[in-house]
């Protein structure tokens, strides 16, 4: 006969299997305002500043990428260097990012705050519509955004499906599966420059 220990050891495991497991820690929500984005003339100096930055750093690799190897090194430009490039702007009181409304890297989603403006504006022309927007953010943050337009230069890997060089479609399809960001002409609304600037640094 099994023991004394044994018995109450069975009983133990018994009950323990028919507990409900408890529900998992939900994952902090993000950043959600509390009013919608509004279109504003101007943003302040350090975040035109920071978006001024790493566009120009962006231009420089793509520039020379596409000089050096053509279309499809710059498509690796965009792949991995662009998101160190993207980081390197963000500081202790300033988060940066990019997005779109037709994203090529999934990474590049838009906050929680900025995804209703982002969704509303579109493909639009650059200069049919605002070109910079801000909102107050429920922690006392500052969340900024500001468009980005589809150059010259971008269409190479961003213009019309049918147009691509077929090295590009084919790498595209290989790096980016679910690409949804091509078709667009010279002045679209390619995407948004995002920050998210802390209370502490008004």
């Amino acid at each position: 006969m099994p023991s004394k220990v044994a018995l109450l050891s069975l009983l133990f495991l018994a009950a323990a299997c028919e507990r409900t497991p408890a529900p998992p820690t939900a994952l902090p929500k993000a950043i959600e305002p509390t009013v919608p984005v509004a279109a504003v003339a101007d943003l302040p100096a350090d975040v035109s500043a920071a978006f001024d930055q790493l566009q120009g750093r962006l231009k420089e690799r793509l520039l020379a990428e596409i000089s050096r190897g053509g279309p499809v090194a710059a498509i690796d430009v965009c792949k991995i260097e662009a998101p160190r490039l993207t980081a390197a702007q963000t500081t202790a009181n300033l988060r940066v990012g990019r997005t779109s409304v037709a994203l090529r890297n999934p990474a590049n989603q838009p906050p929680d705050w900025a995804a209703q403006w982002v969704r509303d504006q579109g493909r639009r022309k650059v200069a049919n519509g605002a070109k910079s927007a801000s909102v107050l953010l429920p922690d006392g943050g500052t969340g900024y955004l500001r468009a980005i337009g589809a150059a010259p230069v971008c269409l190479a890997c961003h213009g019309p499906r049918a147009d691509l060089a077929s090295e590009v479609g084919a790498r595209l399809s290989q790096s980016y599966p679910a690409d949804a960001a091509v078709d667009f002409a010279e002045g679209d609304l390619r995407g948004w420059f995002w920050a998210e600037k802390s209370a502490a640094a008004k």
